[in-house]
């Protein structure tokens, strides 16, 4: 938890030794007292507390250059590690002065960086900016609530500046951006509880990462961040707006891929009321409409699941077009329950539409393209076409592999599914 910070390490070894402490205590006291034990000196040769140390830099750097420390106060509240430089510019507008001005000016911001490095306050790699864990803990430390408020809200402004704006289920290209801000997220969110426009932001960063952990298949992290969404979006937008609706559905949802049906109906019915007063025929009617069909097929009612697809492939055709991508969603999920009630030909059409949709949108190889794959498999599967569902099984497994991995969920599945027809095959 020190790092490899010298003094920081050389001051925890001389009061340990001076204590008579062992490692292990010197860490509980550290983490209940951490002030405390920075504000203490280090040993005699090198009297200098380490709290001490960092704030005579930091009062220096404050005079000489007044905005590189500000930008030490907006580091102070996100990740340690891995700040994108692009970050501090792209997020300029949620900055006050001069910082914005700063940021918005490439060798301004050069010149703001140059001086924290040269007070050690601030590493750089290609174009990641990194402030240690202490010395972050040292400028939150000096800090009254108010400022601490103030600097954690422009933190939450660059996360939020960041968030990639496509729909991350279905943008692979944007996956890694939210790997890379899904430690600055975890930081923003552990501060505060916040309302007001802060707040707004910050349960729409929850939400989104979260929606980037499902598809990855961490639904644990991704049903805490949701919660969370809801409980801020609350506070901060009031119970009934749609962002709010759309936090909800989205719980919903990860409460059904954990097996909590009940759960998942309730949150589900809740955004349904929130999304239906607002606009009863609107496209995010459909999706609430999908993933409630999705808890009723699970539940074992294919007739209500059927009727609820239905709707929303009927809303969906009249509000995107016959060939939107979410479309292909909706008629994907009918197969599945035709597929269920032995309609095997119907099913094989309605996968197959869905497959012809979601390649004319993402091109050949996209994870939605495997999971369309994967559906067609296994009906012709069921209908006997062994090599067709080969063929096609085959081709999903590629796919999920390259984009998911093989650990994944969809990997797994549809690899089972391909062993299965395989041994058929062989007889």
């Amino acid at each position: 938890e020190l790092g490899d910070l010298p003094l920081a390490l050389e001051q925890a070894a001389a009061y340990m030794h001076e204590a008579a402490i062992s490692y292990e205590a010197y860490l509980e006291r550290y983490r209940t007292r951490r002030q405390a034990l920075l504000a203490r000196s280090a040993p005699r040769d090198h009297p200098e507390a380490v709290a001490v140390t960092w704030q005579v830099s930091m009062d220096r750097l404050r005079d000489e250059c007044p905005e590189a420390a500000d930008l030490l106060n907006v580091c102070a509240f996100l990740a340690s590690e891995d700040v994108a430089r692009e970050w501090i510019v792209d997020g300029a507008e949620h900055l006050p002065e001069p910082l914005a001005s700063v940021a918005s000016d490439p060798v301004d911001l050069d010149d703001a960086v140059a001086a924290l490095r040269r007070y050690s306050l601030m590493a750089v790699a290609e174009d990641a900016l990194s402030v240690h864990r202490l010395v972050q803990e040292v400028v939150r430390d000096g800090m009254s609530d108010d400022d601490a408020t103030r600097w954690w809200e422009c933190a939450v402004g660059l996360v939020h500046a960041a968030i990639p704006t496509e729909n991350i289920q279905m943008a692979p290209a944007a996956w890694p951006t939210c790997e890379r801000l899904l430690p600055h997220t975890r930081s923003v969110a552990g501060r505060r509880l916040a309302a007001g426009s802060a707040g707004a932001l910050l349960g729409r960063i929850l939400d989104r990462i979260a929606t980037y952990l499902e598809v990855r298949a961490q639904d644990g992290e991704a049903r805490t961040m949701y919660e969370r969404a809801v409980r801020v979006g609350e506070a901060a937008l009031g119970p009934d707006h749609p962002d709010v609706a759309g936090y909800v559905n989205n719980l919903g949802n990860c409460l059904r891929n954990q097996g909590d049906l009940n759960g998942a109906k309730a949150h589900l019915e809740r955004a349904l009321r929130t999304e239906s007063a607002l606009e009863p025929t609107g496209p995010q009617v459909a999706i609430v409409l999908n993933n409630l069909g999705m808890v009723l097929r699970a539940q074992g009612d294919l007739s209500a699941a059927r009727e609820h697809y239905e709707r929303a492939i009927r809303i969906d055709e009249v509000a995107l077009g016959s060939d939107h991508p979410n479309v292909a969603i909706r008629v994907g999920n009918l197969g599945a329950v035709l597929h269920a009630q032995g309609d095997h030909e119907g099913a094989r059409n309605h996968h197959r539409r869905a497959l012809d949709i979601d390649e004319a949108a993402y091109g050949p190889n996209h994870p939605r393209v495997a999971a369309d794959l994967n559906n067609l498999g296994t009906v012709l599967w069921a209908q006997g076409n062994l090599p067709a569902a080969m063929s096609r099984l085959e081709r999903a497994v590629r796919i999920f592999e390259q984009f998911l991995g093989t650990d994944h969920p969809n990997t797994v599945l549809a690899g089972r599914n391909l062993d299965t027809v395989l041994r058929e095959l062989r007889g």
